[in-house]
């Protein structure tokens, strides 16, 4: 029996139409497209939902018109005082029929509709939803009203829908329309409230002379539409909504019998816009003990919870962030569970933010999997991601890192669920990446392209564009370990994602994300550059042309780029950048340049000069101390081997008056210890890693090109022992 007033908007639904059945939440999960950050909604704002009434031909006795042949009213259980309006929306969306809600939370009931209309032109059956309309809560045992009267249930819906707008209709005005003038008055409402604020804030008086203007037509426009008439209790910018409850103390916080009760409090006072005062001075100290505190009194598995809680407080700390991340490390005792455990994206976000004040030996292998792991709380990835970037000890080795934990997205068994959630991690990786200011590591291009490969392998056949855009994501890193460090760019190594790539697809499909992507615009810069670098050093290199021809949509547009690049520098050899410009084509009449030593004159000369260099010394002692020994020993032998040293000689001045012609010097480094460069040394036995300081055993050769030097023959080196 009721005991208070009835509402126009509460209905006592016919006996015949009740179904009082309750709907499990997976059922909306089947017939709608629901994401993790959806499924926490309904978890954490939802108790029960329960079909109360199905208002029908056969139950209430009304024909169908105007496309409504059913109207389903549902009750849903809050657990929480508000309900976000993306359930609501779900719930509409799995269901082809109109609804009326019911939301009941703490003995106060609230109905809540939007007007749901076939899309026009729409095949499919899809239904446009206006925005919410809702009552005011009243005490759950508020008289009930009969159903309005009507001929069809086509009227009915409206009649039951005018019930919740707080706008009332004009004559003859239809439900569309008056649904259009009060979303015209609400938009108008927001930009007359927001010109206000400007008005009370601006000092030069010509403009507040503009703004009041302003001010003055948009009150008229209001009064056009009718918002005079508009129900005063109603915000034109939020649904109604509960009264909020007493505010929090400190001493609720610190009695707290668990973190759950504990965070429900935080949660509390947040809402009501009380945490400062509530964390003010040593008071955020407490509070942060009892988090500590009640952590190691929790059930196993509730650290990251304690974390996520301390994320939360550290993130309201307003500069006092140290001294709530301090504590971080006494919650952990061993590794906590998946980040997944945690109720929605918030939490995972605020828990990720505080492991980065760990540096427990299990944190990178558990950063790794976990961003894999995640599947839609992407801010979350992102700060796990960040952490292992920056606590690996390079680019290369986070990146080494991740693909090692490829086994958690191999478990995920539909191809097009896999290459979505790789989509978000590749564009995650890129942001983080993007912030990345540490070391780049070694061979990280081939780090790069394992990580893609991994991760990208089984799924080519999947969602074309989530795979288009997770190898668009994926050019993003690359770029930016480029701009880390731009000798990685000289290296066709550091493309290999790009030659690899182009394995995963067919020729077409590669083709066609060269010519749609952006970043490979980017990409396609720094080969360029790196290929006019290259020939300034009087060198070639048929692995970066390789990599540049799976870099662009066809050869004719490569050369032609590069001739626009190569335009203007006088200062590389003719062959050289003929080589380069032909991508790589040319024929032996044409004397083709080739990066190893030896291949055109001048590296001759200068080839010779060093020899010529080298042998002097010996040529000397030959001449001052042997020739005179033989005079008295083989005085036939002697004028010979005189003729010989004094013959080197005559040629050693022939080759540097030569080299003097030909613009070519020498390096003068020999026997000096220099910082070890590949790109401009030459290891004995080859290239070795690692290595920092070396020591020059034969000297280089320099020429010069239009007024710069450039290094003809590198300088030998071995390692600083």
């Amino acid at each position: 029996m009721s005991s208070g007033k009835a509402s126009p908007a509460l209905i006592a639904w016919p006996a015949k139409a009740a179904v009082n059945r309750v709907v499990p939440k997976t059922k909306f999960y089947e017939h709608a497209a629901v994401n993790s950050r959806l499924k926490d909604l309904f978890v954490k704002e939802v108790e029960q939902i329960t079909w109360l009434a199905k208002l029908a031909t056969e139950t209430i006795n009304l024909p169908a018109k105007d496309g409504v042949s059913e109207i389903q009213v549902f009750g849903i259980q809050l657990k929480t005082p508000e309900l976000h309006q993306d359930v609501l929306r779900c719930i509409d969306g799995a269901i082809h029929h109109p609804i009326l809600f019911e939301l009941h939370h703490d003995g106060r009931v609230q109905v809540i509709a939007s007007f749901k209309r076939p899309r026009g032109g729409d095949v499919t059956g899809k239904q446009l939803l206006s925005e919410y309309f809702a009552t005011p809560w009243s005490p759950v045992d508020s008289g009930r009203t009969d159903l309005p009267t009507a001929l069809n249930l086509g009227v009915l819906y409206e009649r039951l829908l005018l019930r919740l707008i707080p706008l009332p209709a004009r004559p003859n005005e239809p439900l569309r329309a008056l649904i259009e003038r009060f979303d015209k008055i609400r938009a108008t409402k927001r930009e007359l409230d927001k010109i206000v604020s400007a008005l009370e804030k601006e000092k030069q008086f010509n403009r507040k002379i503009e703004l009041n203007a302003t001010v003055r037509k948009l009150r008229i426009q209001l009064d056009h539409l009718g918002y005079r008439k508009l129900d005063p209790t109603f915000k034109t910018n939020e649904l109604p909504t509960m009264n909020a409850p007493a505010e929090v103390t400190v001493n609720q916080i610190l009695e707290a019998a668990d973190l759950k009760a504990l965070n429900g409090l935080l949660t509390q006072a947040m809402k009501q816009q009380q945490h400062q005062a509530l964390l003010k001075d040593k008071q955020l100290g407490q509070v942060v003990e009892a988090v500590v505190n009640l952590t190691e009194t929790a059930p196993s598995g509730e650290e990251l919870f304690a974390a996520a809680i301390l994320g939360r407080l550290a993130a309201v700390a307003r500069g006092r962030e140290s001294e709530v991340y301090s504590r971080v490390s006494e919650i952990f005792s061993e590794e906590p569970a998946s980040i997944e455990t945690l109720s929605d994206g918030d939490e995972k976000e605020y828990a990720a933010k505080a492991l980065a004040y760990t540096d427990e030996s299990w944190l990178l292998a558990y950063c790794a999997r976990e961003a894999l792991a995640i599947d839609t709380a992407n801010n979350a990835r992102k700060e796990l991601l960040r952490i292992l970037l920056e606590k690996s000890e390079s680019l290369a080795d986070g990146i080494r890192k991740l693909t090692d934990a490829q086994a958690t997205l191999k478990a995920i068994e539909s191809a097009d669920t896999r290459i979505k959630r790789v989509r978000r991690i590749f564009e995650s990786l890129t942001e983080v990446a993007r912030n990345y200011d540490g070391d780049v590591g070694q061979e990280p291009g081939s780090a790069l392209s394992a990580c893609v490969q991994s991760f990208l392998r089984g799924a080519t056949d999947a969602d074309t564009e989530a795979l288009y855009a997770s190898i668009e994501a994926s050019f993003g890193t690359l770029v930016r370990l480029i701009e880390l460090r731009f000798s990685h760019a000289l290296h066709a190594e550091t493309y290999q994602l790009l030659r690899d790539g182009r394995k995963l697809l067919s020729s077409g499909s590669w083709a066609r994300l060269i010519e749609s992507s952006i970043l490979i615009q980017k990409v396609q810069v720094n080969l360029l550059e790196a290929a006019l670098v290259l020939a300034r050093q009087n060198r070639t290199d048929k692995e970066i042309l390789k990599t540049m021809e799976a870099s662009w949509p066809s050869t004719a547009d490569i050369s032609r780029d590069l001739k626009k690049h190569f335009k203007g520098a006088v200062d590389i050899s003719p062959d050289v950048a003929d080589y380069w410009m032909k991508l790589g084509r040319v024929t032996e009449s044409e004397r083709a340049a080739e990066h190893k030593l030896g291949n055109n004159e001048d590296q001759q000369i200068g080839e010779l000069l060093i020899q010529l260099d080298a042998n002097r010394d010996i040529m000397d002692k030959l001449n001052r101390a042997i020739v005179p020994i033989l005079k008295i020993s083989d005085p036939y032998q002697a004028p010979t081997v005189e003729r010989a040293t004094k013959g080197y000689e005559s040629i050693a001045r022939v080759a540097e008056r030569l080299a003097r012609m030909r613009k070519l010097s020498k390096t003068d480094l020999l026997h000096k210890v220099v910082d070890y460069n590949p790109i401009e040394h030459d290891m004995e036995g080859g290239h070795r890693s690692g290595v920092r300081r070396v020591k020059v055993v034969r000297d280089g050769i320099m020429k010069e090109f239009g007024g710069k030097k450039k290094t003809l023959v590198k300088p030998r080196v071995e390692p600083e022992e």
